[in-house]
């Protein structure tokens, strides 16, 4: 009963698992062409924490699009490519990352 049980509950597992959409994860370490970095990180829900060569930004997402503001100027991201390329646009600063594999 124990062993029939413990197989129904990592079977469950693993369909759960399986099941899972990846395509909405935009968290990692994306470059531009001239090597500036830009980190990713989720802090809760739809918040995220952006480090923008290392200057932190906190900023919320909707759809394929985070917003958040850097002293006076939006912040905008904008995710395409099933989240493997994302646009940026700042102040006078625009540029394409890419994630790094």
């Amino acid at each position: 009963m124990k062993k029939s049980l413990l197989s129904l509950l990592l079977l469950s597992a693993f369909i759960a698992l399986s099941s899972c959409d990846k395509s909405d994860d935009i968290t990692g370490t994306y470059y531009n062409s001239y090597a500036s970095s830009l980190i990713i990180s989720e802090l809760e829900g739809n918040t995220y924490l952006i480090k923008i060569n290392n200057t932190p930004v906190t900023a919320t997402k909707s759809k394929n699009i985070l917003t958040g503001q850097i002293g006076a100027c939006a912040l905008i991201l904008e995710f395409t490519e099933e989240n493997e390329k994302v646009n940026l646009t700042a102040c006078r600063s625009n540029g394409t990352y890419v994630r790094k594999k």
